[in-house]
């Protein structure tokens, strides 16, 4: 079967996704751990394919200019890990640039991906979930737009057909 758009995902295929975003954001707690030399625990994730609207409903919340480094700096890290875990789970080659930050309106902010992938998606694969810790208790969100062949490629390393 071929896919068309991300409304045809399957049951299968929202569990190979949960599973590649419980796998990933270990990862990405290893690394928060040992930045904050202490025990991170993650939730199991949660995956919904949504609405460029409904993400803007789901992450909502600012950034304030003293934590603006601090969080770039920590985004880096754990957005490398996080696709260090999908390529050695897929046994593919995954180049990240580095990350960069904005601090503007959601809406405004969600509008570049928006346009930008328009003729991908009208909607994001998103994965939600929470770090936790002694002195931390964080939600976790990965948004992903990949095009239907690249899904397909995911899947099908998986072992999952579309």
């Amino acid at each position: 079967m071929a896919l068309h758009n991300y409304d045809e995902l399957s049951d299968m295929h929202i569990d190979a996704l949960r599973e590649i975003g419980n796998i990933g954001s270990g990862n990405a707690a290893s690394s928060l751990a040992m930045m904050l030399s202490d025990q991170i625990d993650i939730l199991v994730p949660v995956v919904r394919i949504l609405d460029y609207e409904q993400v803007m409903e789901e992450l909502g919340g600012t950034v304030d200019e003293m934590s603006y480094s601090a969080l770039q700096e920590v985004a880096n890290i754990m957005a490398a890990s996080y696709v260090n875990a999908i390529a050695d789970l897929t046994g593919f080659t995954i180049n990240v640039s580095v990350p960069s930050m904005c601090v503007d309106m959601l809406g405004a902010i969600l509008s570049v991906p928006a346009i930008h992938y328009a003729n991908i998606s009208d909607k994001m694969i998103f994965i939600e979930d929470k770090f936790h810790g002694k002195d931390l208790n964080a939600p976790n969100h990965i948004l992903l737009i990949p095009d239907v062949e690249s899904l397909d490629k995911i899947m099908t390393s998986l072992g999952i057909e579309l």
